[in-house]
């Protein structure tokens, strides 16, 4: 008898899970709140960024805009049962985001039990590390839609409208740099 090991990541497991999830969504046209958790919870464990950046713009923007139709689906209180706060407190200190400042933000912009009005906006205020990792990600997808629109960045457009003067620079072949 002859034993055949099959090697799979974690990320490919959870992938198969989403792929399961999403044809159900497609196949019927909504979800229920606890599959809409499900897909959460295998995105979220799924989410390798190297694997995302590969992917074409194209097959970005539709991850991206599922992602935030998901999300816009689900309570701030569903998410949380899925994808708690990273309980990191000191913030303040540091001014920057943490568990009191996504709470503040939820309860003060959303409430616990409305549904999510923003989901862009949601993940750029929730605290977990992967998270802000996908909220980055979904940046650097719309920045480089508007790239390929327009052929110029989001930070470029912003330089241009602000009367701010960007220079470019070129590493040469010979090693120096030029403008």
């Amino acid at each position: 008898m002859k034993l055949t090991i099959i090697s799979r990541t974690p990320e490919e497991i959870w992938t198969d899970r989403v792929i399961k999830i999403a044809k159900c969504w497609k196949k019927t046209g909504k979800l229920s709140t606890n599959e809409r958790q499900k897909l959460l919870l295998a995105l979220y464990k799924s989410f390798d960024l190297e694997v995302y950046q590969k992917m074409s713009l194209r097959w970005r923007e539709t991850a991206m805009f599922m992602f935030n139709d998901l999300i816009e689906g689900l309570t701030p209180r569903q998410f949380y049962q899925v994808i708690p706060i990273r309980k990191q407190f000191d913030g303040k200190k540091y001014e920057v985001r943490d568990y009191f400042t996504a709470r503040e933000f939820i309860e003060k912009k959303i409430g616990w039990d409305n549904k999510i009005p923003n989901g862009f906006e949601f993940l750029m205020n929730y605290w977990d590390r992967k998270i802000n990792l996908i909220a980055v990600w979904a940046m650097d997808v719309v920045n480089d839609s508007r790239q390929r629109k327009s052929g110029k960045s989001i930070f470029e457009e912003f330089a241009r409208e602000n009367g701010i003067h960007l220079m470019h620079m070129y590493e040469l072949k010979g090693g120096g740099l030029s403008d």
